[in-house]
């Protein structure tokens, strides 16, 4: 597998029990690309009703600092990263029975990143490339482990990935995003022989 040159996160960094300075310290250690999911919008919220230190100031500004929307332009592709959906990234769900995936080609762009619904899937319309990479901290599908997408921009083809071996099945679940911490994201990407360039 070719190194990751780009790591590309579709909203919902907030999770249950997560410390989101570590969260942020680890989007800038690894220059993560994201946008806002929904989970941001509950924390903000949160954190301006019951905050009031520092560390909840410093974490409102980042959360409200947070785009809902990106595009990307990244190995000849051109991409929108939208957690929802392009139309209404806050509340709409782009399972893979949608049945009208042809809507993506219209909007003019090679692939399109989405998040919100922690279901994995890659849907080719022929013209757009539809990524929901599932999630790494609290996936909903229904094989409970972990799990990411590998884009790959010179075969414009993507592949989910699950995360093997490095938590138990019955604690899957309970593990967010970047409670792993660093070492544990190392692990997994030399498990899958990726190479995350920082």
């Amino acid at each position: 597998m070719k190194d990751v040159e780009m790591i590309l996160l579709a909203g919902d960094l907030a999770g249950k029990a997560t410390s989101l300075a570590r969260v942020f310290r680890i989007i800038d250690e690894y220059n993560v690309v994201y946008i806002r999911g929904n989970h941001e919008e509950m924390a903000e919220d949160y954190f301006r009703r019951f905050g009031g230190d520092t560390h909840t100031e410093e974490a409102i500004r980042r959360i409200a600092g947070i785009p809902a929307v990106r595009e990307i332009d990244a190995g000849g592709l051109h991409m929108l990263m939208a957690h929802g959906s392009p139309w209404n990234h806050k509340s709409e769900y782009i399972y893979p029975e949608y049945e009208t995936f042809e809507r993506f080609d219209d909007l003019g762009y090679d692939c399109v990143i989405l998040g919100h619904t922690h279901v994995p899937m890659v849907i080719d319309t022929g013209k757009t490339l539809v990524i929901n990479p599932g999630s790494v901290g609290e996936p909903v599908a229904q094989d409970p482990r972990p799990s990411y997408a590998v884009l790959d921009t010179d075969t414009r083809r993507a592949e989910i990935h699950r995360v093997h071996d490095h938590v138990e099945t019955r604690r899957v679940r309970s593990v967010t995003p970047f409670r792993w911490g660093r070492s544990l994201i190392e692990e997994t990407a030399r498990a899958w022989g990726i190479e995350i360039k920082k």
